[in-house]
């Protein structure tokens, strides 16, 4: 799943550099949305669709190699070749009209395909650990409908990795920018195949106590268990039975106190760095929000850092000998060594988006990262047990994807003290400013694993009192006044998140859970879901419009970040749906539209079995 995980991220930064670079050949404000993105079939992803379709063809080569696509519909082609010819725009509504797709707007348009591919291969090239480049070929015009599966024309039958956005033509809306990128040469997992007389077979009279009650006429569909959702209460079970590991209280407390001393000097180093470097530029810099944490080199490189990153390597003085990280994107490392050096605005802005780091620059930042060795220098000598002073050494350029986090390459692997600050020049936000120490040198490399423990101690307790009571008793029937106390009494502790694209219902479906005292959050289908999955996540909803291969693939990206139970609610269910999304990992069934009574039930049985 890291495999998707990296992938997802580079194809972030794919939209934003896509839309730069069309909108800046074609000279006007070109948009696309955040990308969301699914793993699908050749047969799903053609059933998907409706209207005319320009496919251009895409050969992957290099260390990966294969055949993926860039599709969108005939209209929005016409548009954007038309706009790059210049067509006035009267006449090019009335091509877009009749769906005249001219041999010139064929080849317009095919310049704009060549750009959207040359985006992938350049980020691909700064992100991505394997060598390998998007080459636009042919393109064809098809009606989806009459795509022969089995045959390799317009693409051939296997997976793909969908990313798909929405796309917007200065104040004209326009529909969806697909790319088909091939799943099994990225190292993308692919669902087997499952027998579906198989598994409904399988689903015994067992597994039928908690069934969701969905009717269909005369065909009721009862809810079924996963075989993982088992797998996973199991542990929980043994995990219940397990004593946790012991800790010292004492060694506990200190750790805290050390974090609290260090945490407060960081932020005194983050106010004086903000007077120095001000005071240097001549406009105003603010570090804003600041996050002070433990974490690993992979889950910097890969979660954190966004994009290529200038890193100063900083020498610690000290008794042993030691090296402290600066990290900051490259492209707002340009802008700050730009203002030092006073180039004119549009320069800067050009040098911005072009991630020009020229040696002028490259020196002029390197006198900032001295400023910032100096002020941690400061506060770290005066207040810190141990007299510790700051050099700043070498300055690089990292792609963090690319590094083996699993070795020392670029810097050592080992636990580190994190602490990332928003960066603000002139009013305005751009990246993260972040420094990385080694856990040991601050004296907290004991820290994440006390965290956890202490984390997860809190957290089984909290599932003891909610599924036992203070009495010890044994848990309530679900249907029992007593078993809706219990859950009211869990409330403070549940988070419960709603993914949909069905706001209604999942209005309707939030309502119900603040009567019961459930804490929630909702997101949409197109947000970035990862950043919302946590581990104190309890239960997890997917509101959906329409029971199809969308809902599947957010199902499947849910099921693959998170152990926490999901529900499923939509309408038009049938067995083979319930038994498709079973698969992919849902616990339960709801039918929407539902009842006050209906949601409030549903939601109190999964949250009580969880805690059982």
């Amino acid at each position: 799943m890291k495999a998707q995980q990296k992938l997802n991220k580079i194809l972030e930064t794919i939209g934003e550099r896509v839309q730069e670079e069309v909108g800046s050949l074609l000279g006007v404000n070109f948009c696309v949305s955040t990308p969301s993105s699914m793993l699908i079939t050749k047969e799903d992803y053609f059933a998907e669709q409706s209207g005319k379709k320009i496919v251009a063809k895409m050969d992957i080569t290099g260390e990966i190699e294969g055949t993926g696509s860039i599709i969108l519909g005939i209209k929005d082609g016409i548009r954007l070749g038309g706009t790059l010819i210049m067509l006035p725009l009267a006449e090019l509504e009335e091509v877009i009209k009749s769906e005249n797709y001219t041999e010139e707007t064929e080849d317009s348009y095919g310049e704009i395909a060549n750009i959207i591919a040359g985006s992938y291969t350049k980020v691909f090239e700064e992100m991505y650990p394997r060598n390998c480049r998007f080459v636009r070929k042919e393109q064809v015009v098809i009606a989806p409908l009459k795509v022969d599966v089995e045959s390799n024309e317009p693409l051939p039958d296997q997976w793909y990795y969908w990313v798909k956005a929405v796309m917007a033509l200065d104040e004209a809306q326009m529909g969806n920018l697909d790319v088909l990128i091939p799943a099994e040469p990225f190292g993308l997992e692919i669902p087997v195949p499952v027998d579906e007389s198989a598994v409904a077979e399988e689903i015994g009279e067992d597994r039928k106590q908690n069934a969701a009650e969905v009717a269909f006429g005369d065909d009721p569909v009862e809810k079924v268990d996963s075989p993982e959702s088992q797998e996973v209460q199991a542990a929980g079970e043994v995990k219940k039975e397990s004593p946790q590991p012991a800790t010292a209280v004492t060694s506990s407390a200190d750790l805290k106190k050390k974090k609290k001393l260090v945490d407060k000097l960081l932020s005194q180093c983050k106010d004086s760095l903000s007077k120095e470097v001000s005071a240097l530029l001549g406009i105003e810099v603010k570090l804003g929000s600041t996050d002070n944490r433990s974490i690993t080199k992979e889950e910097f490189l890969h979660d954190e850092a966004m994009g290529k990153q200038v890193l100063a390597h900083m020498d610690v003085v000290s008794e042993e000998e030691s090296e402290i990280f600066l990290f900051v994107s490259v492209k707002d490392a340009v802008r700050i060594g730009s203002v030092l050096i006073m180039l004119p605005p549009s320069e800067i802005e050009e040098a911005v988006n072009e991630e020009d780091f020229t040696p002028d620059i490259e020196d002029a930042y390197g006198e900032i990262a001295n400023i910032i060795s100096g002020v941690y220098t400061a506060v770290f000598q005066e207040q810190f047990s141990e007299s510790l002073r700051f050099v700043k050494k070498a300055l690089e350029i990292v792609a963090p994807m690319k590094v083996d986090t699993d070795s020392d390459e670029v810097i050592p692997c080992q636990q580190y003290y994190m602490s990332s600050s928003s960066l603000e020049i002139a009013g305005r936000e751009y990246g993260k400013l972040s420094m990385l120490f080694p856990a040991d040198l601050l004296k907290l490399e004991e820290i994440s694993t006390i965290l956890a423990n202490e984390n997860a101690a809190s957290e089984e307790t909290t599932r003891s009192k909610g599924a036992d009571g203070d009495n010890g008793n044994a848990e309530p029937a679900p249907d029992s006044e007593q078993s809706r106390a219990s859950s009211k009494g869990m409330a403070g502790s549940i988070e419960v998140l709603i993914i949909q694209n069905n706001p209604a219902e999942a209005e309707k479906i939030q309502v119900e859970l603040k009567h019961i005292g459930v804490v929630s959050k909702c997101i949409s289908f197109n947000d970035n879901i990862h950043s919302h999955i946590t581990s104190e996540l309890r239960l997890i909803l997917i509101v959906m419009q329409e029971v199809n291969e969308q809902a599947y693939g957010i199902t499947i990206k849910v099921n693959s970040m998170s152990s926490a139970p999901i529900v499923a609610a939509g309408c038009k269910w049938t067995k083979s749906k319930v038994i498709k999304a079973v698969k992919y990992g849902v616990h339960d069934i709801l039918l929407v539209p539902a009842a006050g009574e209906d949601i409030r039930e549903k939601i109190e049985s999964n949250i009580i079995r969880l805690a059982a």
